[in-house]
């Protein structure tokens, strides 16, 4: 690639979450010879700012997580249309959720997501035109706390975004069709529950060629109401297990007797720290998500990794995560068993974490990244 620097954006973030995933791919570029630099998209002045170095041609790639600093469809290009860098976007979640900004017009744009379906997806339903690539999620290094530390033996950090039945009730306020599609989606997702949510949703809309703006509708509501069931059905089958919860929604569920500690919604840093000092980390996700990065932040501080069925992460660390079956009462089985086997547990949190700093850390996707910017600038 040319001289000149990586210009990267921070932005509006929930709990700080994306703003520390840029400040981890910052440093792991720098660590790689490549120069950053930030700027802050809530700034008044950055917006100039980037124009100023994108005229001065100092900028050799601009690279956007989630789409931070991309103007969405119907801006325009703005400043990105006088710059001869590329703009790689690394998006953390599923293209529905970011159609608008796919399609705004840059020159030179390439955008990964973390599954091959969510790849197979953008190209189908929102644009063909452009270089997609998979690119999973990753985490930062950092020196595992030793294990007999560990003071929490079961941590789950995840906000419930709604309380799922009362939210499914709801559907009907839009109409009998609306409220009769997305109610096939959960009963298809629950006969199917590792199939893609875009099939599920367009079956569910008689196969229909349904714009992309109708297309996200329905899945964004859907996969709302599902993640919200499997983290409170969990969190109700271990009510007699050590756990400990952080996130807003929780505490209203808390009853007489149960063990659970709550916490409330706390800065990414904060949750770090949490898992350093906890010996499994909960992610009660939909089968459909193939990569998140909890597993991951989970296994690089040491702990013990534990998902419902994910073929890609069973793959990716054999011997280092925890699969729990998709039935709430089945999982709280197996961590009670877990976590009655310390020595096993231990051997399984080490073999995580080593495999994840083999192949997962920050510092191979700044590699791959660079890998493609640099086919992009030789186009």
């Amino acid at each position: 690639m040319a001289d000149g620097f990586i210009l990267l954006f921070k932005g509006h973030s929930q709990y700080d979450s994306v703003n520390t995933m840029v400040d981890q791919l910052a440093r792991a570029l720098e660590r790689l010879g490549a120069p950053t630099v930030i700027l802050d998209t809530r700034a008044d002045d950055c917006v100039a700012a980037a124009a100023g170095l994108s005229q001065r041609r100092r900028v050799r790639l601009f690279l956007s997580l989630n789409g931070f600093g991309i103007p969405a469809a119907g801006q325009g290009a703005g400043f990105y249309g006088e710059s001869e860098a590329p703009m790689l976007i690394y998006f953390v979640d599923h293209p529905a959720y970011h159609h608008p900004r796919l399609r705004t017009p840059l020159p030179r744009l390439v955008a990964t997501f973390p599954t091959a379906h969510h790849v197979d997806f953008c190209r189908r339903f929102i644009r063909d035109d452009i270089a997609i690539h998979h690119l999973p999620h990753a985490t930062a290094a950092v020196e595992a706390a030793p294990w007999e530390g560990r003071d929490l033996p079961l941590f789950l950090s995840a906000s419930l975004m709604a309380d799922p039945e009362p939210f499914r009730a709801q559907w009907r306020q839009h109409g009998a069709a609306v409220a009769a599609r997305l109610n096939a989606m959960i009963e298809a997702h629950d006969a199917a529950p590792t199939r893609p949510l875009h099939e599920i949703a367009r079956a569910a809309l008689d196969g229909a060629e349904a714009p992309i703006e109708v297309l996200a509708s329905y899945m964004i509501t859907a996969d709302t109401y599902l993640r919200s069931r499997i983290k409170l059905a969990l969190a109700k089958a271990l009510a007699h297990l050590p756990l400990t919860l952080c996130g807003e929604g929780w505490a209203r569920h808390a009853e007489p007797g149960q063990r659970a500690a709550f916490l409330p919604a706390m800065p990414v840093a904060d949750t770090i720290e949490a898992m350093r000092r906890s010996k499994i980390v909960l992610n009660p996700l939909p089968p459909y998500y193939e990569s998140h990065e909890r597993p991951l932040q989970a296994m690089a501080n040491g702990a013990v990794a534990a998902n419902g069925p994910n073929a890609a992460l069973a793959a990716a660390f054999p011997g280092g995560f925890l699969g729990l079956s998709a039935d709430p009462g089945e999982a709280a089985a197996a961590l009670e068993t877990a976590l009655a086997d310390e020595a096993g547990l231990q051997a399984t949190a080490e073999a995580g974490h080593a495999a994840c700093l083999a192949g997962h850390l920050w510092d191979h996707r700044a590699a791959e990244i660079l890998r493609l910017a640099g086919s992009l600038a030789g186009a």
